[in-house]
C-alpha cells in the first residue's frame, strides 16, 4: 500500500512541477492618446555588432526607441552604447540579460539556444544584465526582455520578485532578423496605434535591418509618432499562448506564411486495409488453390496462342502449375511465364554414326 502511495505522490509532484514551469510569451501594448497614431519601437541587441542602417534612420527622423542590451553586447560595443547614451531624449536602455540565456526551466533549449534550466540561473541572468547596464550608464533598468521572448511561469514569478517588468510585444517586425528586407518593411508598416514592435539592431549583415530602416522612414513620412516605454503606461498581458515560430505574432499577417498548408493525413482506423504488397507466404497445400490478384485495369482479352495450364503468380515471381496439372517442364527449362531465367537452348542432336560396309 505504501508503495502505491509513494508512486501517486511522485506523479502528483511531477505534474505540479510541469504546471509551474509552463511557458508563456507575454504581450505588450499601450493605449495611445485619442486621435494619435503612435507606436513603441523596441530593439534587441543580443550580441554581435551594431546596425548603423537602423541607427541612422532613428537619428535622422528623431525617432524614439527602447533598446534591450545584454552584457555581452555592451562588452563588445562600448562605443555604440555611448552613442545611444548621448541621446537620452531618444533612446531608453533596458535589460536583455547577461549572456542571452532564455529564462525557461522546463526545456533544455529554446529555438536552439540553451535555456537557464533552474530558477537560480534565471536570476543570475537577469541580475547580471542589470548590473552591467547600471555600471555602464549609472541607471538601474526597469524592464527585462528574455532571450527568445519565452518564459516559464516560475521564471516570470522570479523576475517579478526581482522588481523587473517583463517586456513583451504586440508586433514582430523581423522574426529574429531572419526575414528579407521587403517583408520586414511591410510588417513594420502594418503597425496599429498602440503596438509595441520588436526587431533586432545587432545584425548589420542581414537584409532585415534595411527593411526595418525603410519601415521606420515610411511611418515617419506618414505622420506617425514614436514613444519609449517610459513615456507611456504599457498594457501587459502575460497570458499569451505559446506559438510555433520565434517571436511570431498571430495578430499580424505575413506574406511568407500565406502558402496554404497541406491537409493532414487522416489517422488509420482499425478496419482500414493496408494498401501494401502482401508478405511472402509458404506455398498452399496440395488440395488448396489461390486465384491470382485481379489486374488494376480491365484489358480486352486476347485468345491465347496455345492451350496452357492455369498458373498462380506469387509475390516471389515463382510460377507453379495448379495442383493436379499434367504439365512438367523439361529438365533445365523454365516454368511457363517465369521471367527470372531465360529458356535453355535445346541440345544439338548427336552426329549420325558412319555406316560401315561389311
Amino acid at each position: 500500500m505504501n508503495r502505491f502511495v509513494l508512486m501517486a505522490a511522485g506523479l502528483a509532484a511531477l505534474f505540479a512541477q510541469s504546471v509551474a514551469a509552463a511557458q508563456f510569451e507575454p504581450k505588450l501594448s499601450f493605449k495611445p492618446k485619442p486621435g494619435e497614431r503612435a507606436v513603441a519601437l523596441t530593439f534587441d541587441a543580443c550580441s554581435g555588432a551594431f546596425d548603423d542602417r537602423i541607427f541612422e534612420a532613428l537619428m535622422q527622423g528623431e525617432v524614439k526607441a527602447t533598446i534591450f542590451v545584454t552584457d555581452r553586447w555592451i562588452r563588445h560595443n562600448p562605443g555604440n552604447l555611448k552613442l545611444l547614451e548621448s541621446r537620452p531624449d531618444l533612446f531608453q536602455i533596458e535589460n536583455h540579460g547577461a549572456n542571452h540565456v532564455p529564462p525557461v526551466t522546463d526545456a533544455l533549449e529554446v529555438f536552439g539556444i540553451r535555456s537557464a534550466g533552474t530558477i537560480e540561473a534565471v536570476k543570475a541572468e537577469v541580475e547580471g544584465g542589470s548590473r552591467s547596464i547600471q555600471a555602464a550608464t549609472g541607471r538601474r533598468p526597469v524592464w527585462y526582455r528574455g532571450a527568445t521572448a519565452r518564459y516559464s511561469t516560475d521564471a516570470m514569478k522570479a523576475i517579478a520578485d526581482l522588481k523587473f517588468r517583463i517586456a513583451g510585444y504586440s508586433l514582430n517586425a523581423d522574426k529574429g532578423a531572419s526575414l528579407p528586407a521587403g517583408v520586414v518593411q511591410r510588417r513594420v508598416q502594418q503597425a496599429k496605434p498602440g503596438d509595441v514592435l520588436i526587431a533586432h539592431i545587432n545584425q548589420p549583415h542581414r537584409s532585415s535591418g534595411a527593411g526595418v530602416a525603410a519601415g521606420i522612414r515610411a511611418l515617419k513620412a506618414g505622420g506617425w509618432s514614436f514613444v519609449k516605454l517610459e513615456d507611456v503606461e504599457p498594457i501587459e498581458d502575460n497570458r499569451r499562448p505559446l506559438i510555433v515560430e520565434p517571436h511570431e505574432t498571430t495578430d499580424q499577417p505575413d506574406a511568407m506564411s500565406a502558402t496554404p498548408r497541406k491537409p493532414a493525413v487522416p489517422a488509420r482506423k482499425p478496419g482500414d486495409e493496408l494498401k501494401a504488397a502482401p508478405a511472402i507466404d509458404p506455398a498452399p497445400p496440395a488440395d488448396a488453390g489461390a486465384k491470382a490478384a485481379p489486374p488494376a485495369a480491365e484489358a480486352p482479352a486476347s485468345p491465347p496462342a496455345a492451350p496452357q495450364e492455369e498458373v498462380e503468380v506469387r509475390p516471389s515471381m515463382q510460377i507453379k502449375p495448379r495442383p493436379g496439372g499434367a504439365f512438367q517442364p523439361a529438365p533445365g527449362a523454365a516454368w511457363p511465364g517465369q521471367i527470372s531465367a531465360p529458356k535453355a537452348p535445346s541440345p544439338a542432336p548427336p552426329p549420325a554414326e558412319p555406316r560401315v560396309n561389311p
